[in-house]
């Protein structure tokens, strides 16, 4: 049945040792070191996210100043296409008149 400690050393087992109580002392200690690890590491993490949304935020805004400057550069190419052919109207005009006026004098 059961045996003492001292019985089981003599069977060639080794006892077990006790458990130490820490006094209330150290434990609060403890739970004041866990609490400041935990907050230092919530401190980092949130220093992370922000580094992060940083990040982000200057993406887009790259992203948007590409893409403002692509289209204001659509717009101009349509611009000068427009300036372009109303150019070549105007010749078509010109070398139709001029054309008006040769065959006409003919």
């Amino acid at each position: 049945m059961g045996q003492t400690k001292k019985q089981k050393s003599e069977d060639g087992q080794e006892p077990k040792e006790r458990k130490s109580r820490r006094s209330s002392n150290e434990a609060l200690q403890l739970m004041q070191e866990k609490a400041e690890s935990d907050k230092a590491f919530r401190e980092e993490e949130l220093k992370i996210r922000k580094k992060e949304e940083e990040t982000k935020a200057a993406q887009f805004q790259a992203m948007f100043t590409q893409q403002q400057s692509f289209l204001q550069a659509m717009t101009q190419q349509q611009q000068q296409n427009q300036h372009m052919q109303m150019l070549m109207a105007q010749q078509s005009q010109a070398m139709m008149s001029v054309l008006e006026k040769l065959f006409s004098k003919e």
